[in-house]
């Protein structure tokens, strides 16, 4: 990748160790093109503090940015950054590893209807994550669709649910419940289909899964592959509303999504969620990238 390209490269400061890791990793004249985004209301702890050390080593306080819920202020900070760079600099990176799904795919979205940026490339990156503690409780509060993926709805016709498994057991239970479908398609994150040994978000999503219809396994380290995959299912259908749940991982939410703004009967939401603790992935030490330029074609 054209690093010497990049007029705005975006991250997440949070208590996840892994948050970090792509930003450590790339050039340090990304430096004055960085964005990082912080979260409001978090506790100051240790891995916070050191997260925003890391950070703060190399860019300028003014640099950082709380967009909160304010999506019209996020999208206007990052086209200052993009206005100050040069003009051969037409590449916009986003590391999505520790960034809430508000932000990700708000910006997708924009990248994707704005003419702002019709000249710009739209890269992603992932830094994978181990989770070494219990998943924590999750309570759903709201089901909203994704900016830009509201699909056209005949409700003559049925509903097919495409589901991509995380590692909470309750929420694809719940959003069955919420939405009723007649169908579903649960996608599980599995490097080999063939592997013996049930993957962790399996195990906890078993009850679930006696319900899918159809089991798919796509690769979590690739943005790519798992898209590819989603347009596999979708093409096909054409008598019947499609509503994409994204549970995770990240690779996934960004497929559906995806998938939401590229076919015309799917529709892509988004969970409103409480935890009941705060969760911390660490690095795994496995990263992948991602071109979404292609795709997002206007």
């Amino acid at each position: 990748m054209e690093w010497s390209r990049v007029a705005c490269a975006i991250f997440a400061c949070g208590t996840e160790t892994r948050c970090v890791t792509l930003f450590s990793l790339l050039p340090r004249s990304l430096d004055e093109k960085a964005l990082v985004l912080e979260f409001e209301g978090q506790p100051d702890d240790n891995e916070l503090k050191e997260s925003r050390q890391c950070f703060a080593s190399r860019v300028r306080s003014s640099q950082f940015f709380a967009p909160g819920a304010n999506v019209p202020a996020l999208i206007m900070r990052i086209l200052d950054v993009i206005t100050q760079s040069r003009n051969n600099a037409n590449l916009i990176f986003v590391d999505i590893s520790s960034m809430p799904r508000l932000w990700y795919l708000s910006i997708i979205t924009w990248f994707r209807y704005s003419p702002h940026v019709s000249t710009h490339k739209l890269v992603l990156g992932y830094a994978g994550g181990s989770y070494p503690e219990p998943y924590p409780e999750r309570q759903i509060m709201d089901l909203r669709g994704v900016a830009g993926t509201g699909g056209y709805y005949d409700a003559s016709q049925p509903v097919i649910a495409i589901v991509s498994l995380g590692f909470d057991a309750g929420a694809a239970l719940a959003i069955e419940d919420r939405i009723e479908p007649e169908k579903i398609i649960a996608v599980i994150a599995r490097t080999d289909k063939f592997e013996q040994e049930l993957s962790h978000s399996e195990t906890v999503n078993e009850e679930f899964l006696t319900r899918a219809d159809i089991k798919v396994y796509l690769p979590h380290l690739s943005f790519s592959q798992p898209y590819k995959g989603v347009c596999e299912l979708l093409a096909p259908i054409h008598d019947a509303n499609v509503v994409c749940v994204p549970l995770g991982p990240k690779t996934h939410v960004v497929a559906l999504a995806l998938a939401g703004l590229i076919f015309p009967r799917a529709t892509s939401i988004h969970l409103i969620s409480k935890y009941s603790r705060p969760f911390r992935a660490t690095p795994s030490g496995q990263v992948c990238f991602g071109e979404l330029t292609a795709i997002l074609e206007r």
